[in-house]
């Protein structure tokens, strides 16, 4: 029996097959009173058919700051809409393909709550519920 690869919550950006596909108008689109960023792209299918593709904005990538070659060149934060009970990033990773083409390989995951010295020392307060005493001896 053939594996099949589990490719949920990734995928892959390359360069367009069609170097005559470009961008050509931003905006806004409001669909039920949500307002989506959009871009339109000129594209020639496979087949020879000249289209329109009108695409939303997904998130904004931002250049990460790696300690390690295994982190993320790229992340940033899925828009809100997209979220559905928890909030989700994506990361993105500079690639190669076999012929050396660029591309990027990206992966949909929970987003962390940066953690602090204060939040777990306001944790530890919390578990304890012990009361402030407050007689300040004077």
């Amino acid at each position: 029996m053939v594996e099949q690869y589990d490719n949920k919550n990734s995928g892959a950006c390359f360069k367009p097959y069609n170097q005559n596909d470009r961008l050509i108008l931003s905006g806004k689109l409001d669909i039920d009173g949500i307002e989506h960023r959009i871009v339109c792209i000129n594209e020639e299918t496979k087949n020879g058919t000249k289209v329109v593709q009108v695409y939303t904005k997904l998130c904004t990538l931002w250049n990460n700051e790696k300690t390690n070659d295994n982190q993320p060149d790229k992340g940033g934060p899925l828009e809100e809409k997209f979220n559905k009970d928890t909030p989700l990033k994506i990361s993105a990773w500079r690639r190669k393909d076999k012929n050396g083409n660029d591309y990027l390989s990206l992966s949909i995951s929970e987003k962390m709550q940066k953690r602090t010295e204060f939040d777990g020392a306001y944790q530890h307060m919390e578990e304890k519920k012990t009361p402030i005493d407050d007689d300040i001896p004077f």
